[in-house]
């Protein structure tokens, strides 16, 4: 290239929703500021760098006119940078942005954060075979700002590639986006949501005021009731076997408990009535990208959201549990309607009930069971690709590039890491390292054999460390677990367990003792599904106190390595990152040299 390349540096926005949640018209991935949809709006500090570079250099301008849907879709990456090569070079159609320059040597440098590394990669191709692109036109430098670098889709093309060519990529060892997360491309859920908001309009509600609904003083009410028999006191254990309708809560408390619970299973009625819905319509609306130029470039499209096989299984597993919550209403509306508030004689009358529901939820050594089999089912269903993803560009690049490579480590400036202590910033690094060993394990493991277990068994080796699902874990799942242990004991041919069977072998008491057993037994095989597959995260006890700034993620949360980690590198251009790409860009201007001899 001569002494007068014009270079240009072209900054490319990254995913902004990596499961597919949010339409291109609400959300966008915008380089250019002004917009609604700007991308970089929480990196002031890298765009005001990349501003004073434009000012400092001779020929140097700053491009940020490229914007696309920001889809974790394999088409909207694709269509992405083709199009930015189209649009500056004028091809298929594009009015050329750059046409004065078509006659003289352009150096291109190519920064983008996230997918945007690989919206670079499909503009390197497309680059090196349009007719329009000038041959002159060279890519001077890349950097990857997190990209997630995957075996098999989005391939570096070196055609348009000066041979010397600086490729940097920028990297965080606790960035389990690009690590793990974005091993998965799913397919656009913008429509499905659509579909779900207009069609139903208070699901999203009314699955909020259940969760926040909560039952804590009227399940302590009922605990209070068979305190003496979960302590086994023996006399209280004779009175619940002779008569157990003694059992019951005062007129005042059974009624205001009962009220609660009918309204309870009123909402999840309502719930489950309105996710029929939804499935009905998912079944028969067809899918289409939510990015205008990827439904352009798919005509005739026809994937349906749910499966005519899939919708089937969905709309029998809704029904049973509609019609099983109905029966439970019953009960107790009957037992409420004569103001009984004996707690066994209801609970002995839902048994039934509660036995189909305990055999929807069950999971076997195989992990299946049917809603199990279903979850998985409808994860696989939205998946439209799973590749494995690496930090490093390294195995795209030819061995005449591979000394081009700069790799730059940020995980030091990771809030997780940092701390006054050295030797606890290691500690927690080596951690770290066993955590992520473990997750690509599990992840080599689906690649090889994509079974179900191997697919949960990811999902849970990837949750259960973090304190989200853990907190759930030992506040509910192992408090229930030791509540029924301590009824009924702990083996199932123990002494214990064998005292109580045959004291309740012919009593009323027998449905409720087997209901209560195989509650426990399913909870144990949850627990033990993700015990097998949890991993030990150092940093849990310390980091529930450390919530960082106000608003900020909690730190060592899976939100945190999932967003805070993978964003760390666009906030600024690391230093050692300008070094690197500085001396691309040519001559400085005459007063910047003025400045340096002063």
């Amino acid at each position: 290239m001569s002494d007068y390349t014009r270079n240009i540096i072209i900054l490319v926005a990254g995913t902004v929703d990596p499961v597919c949640r949010q339409s291109s018209k609400e959300v966008r991935a915008s380089s250019y500021e002004n917009n609604g949809n700007y991308y970089w709006k929480d990196s002031p500090e890298l765009i005001r760098q990349l501003k004073e570079l434009e000012e400092k250099y001779e020929n140097l301008a700053f491009f940020d006119k490229h914007g696309w849907s920001g889809n974790n879709t394999i088409s909207n990456r694709e269509i992405a940078g083709a199009y930015l090569a189209n649009r500056l070079c004028g091809s298929n159609g594009q009015a050329a942005y750059y046409p004065a320059y078509f006659d003289i040597d352009v150096a291109f440098h190519l920064i983008g954060h996230s997918h945007g590394g690989n919206v670079i990669n499909e503009f390197t191709k497309r680059a090196a075979v349009a007719e329009e692109w000038p041959e002159q036109w060279k890519i001077k430098s890349i950097t990857y700002l997190s990209t997630p670098f995957f075996n098999n889709k989005h391939k570096l093309c070196t055609g348009a590639l000066a041979p010397d060519c600086k490729i940097i990529s920028v990297a965080n060892q606790f960035d389990l986006t690009q690590r793990i997360i974005a091993d998965f491309s799913m397919h656009d859920l913008v429509s499905a949501i659509n579909i779900a908001k207009q069609g139903t309009p208070d699901f999203v509600k009314n699955i909020e005021e259940i969760k926040d609904t909560s039952f804590q003083m009227e399940i302590h009410k009922i605990t209070e009731v068979f305190s003496g028999v979960i302590n086994r006191n023996p006399l209280s254990l004779c009175k619940l076997i002779f008569n157990p309708a003694a059992f019951k809560l005062s007129k005042s408390d059974g009624k205001t408990v009962y009220a609660k619970i009918l309204h309870l299973l009123e909402q999840i009625r309502q719930v489950l009535d309105e996710a029929t819905s939804i499935v009905n319509k998912l079944k028969n609306e067809l899918y289409y990208p939510s990015d205008g130029d990827a439904c352009h470039s798919n005509p005739g499209f026809n994937r349906h959201f749910v499966s005519d096989d899939l919708h089937e299984k969905m709309i029998n597993m809704l029904d049973k549990l509609f019609s099983d919550v109905g029966e439970i209403s019953s009960a107790v509306q009957k037992r409420n309607d004569k103001s009984d508030y004996s707690i066994i004689p209801l609970l002995c009358d839902i048994c039934p009930v509660l036995n189909q529901v305990i055999n929807s939820f069950t999971i076997d050594s195989n992990a299946e069971g049917p809603i199990v089999n279903l979850f998985c089912e409808l994860l696989k269903n939205q998946m439209e690709d799973f590749d494995i993803t690496n930090s490093t560009p390294i195995k795209q690049l030819l061995p005449s590039f591979q000394s081009n490579l700069v790799k730059i480590d940020i995980t030091e400036r990771d809030p997780y890491y940092e701390d006054t202590d050295e030797n606890h910033s290691q500690k927690r690094l080596r951690y770290f390292k066993d955590f992520a060993q473990q997750l690509e394990q599990a992840e080599e493991a689906y690649a090889k054999s994509a079974t179900q277990r191997n697919l949960l068994s990811l999902c849970i080796k990837l949750l259960a460390p973090q304190i989200e699902l853990k907190d759930v874990r030992d506040d509910k799942i192992n408090k229930s677990i030791d509540k029924l242990t301590n009824i009924l004991g702990k083996r199932k041919w123990g002494v214990h367990r064998i005292f109580i069977r045959l004291i309740t072998i012919r009593g009323k008491l027998k449905p409720l003792r087997k209901v209560a057993c195989r509650m426990q037994s399913l909870l144990e095989d949850y627990n033990r599904f993700i015990e097998e597959n949890s991993i030990e995260l150092i940093g849990q006890a310390e980091t529930k106190g450390r919530s960082g700034p106000k608003g900020a993620t909690r730190i060592g949360t899976l939100a945190h390595f999932c967003m805070t980690s993978h964003n760390l590198s666009r906030k600024r251009l690391d230093t050692e990152v300008l070094a690197e790409l500085t001396p691309q860009f040519g001559q400085l201007k005459e007063k910047e040299v003025e400045m340096m001899a002063h």
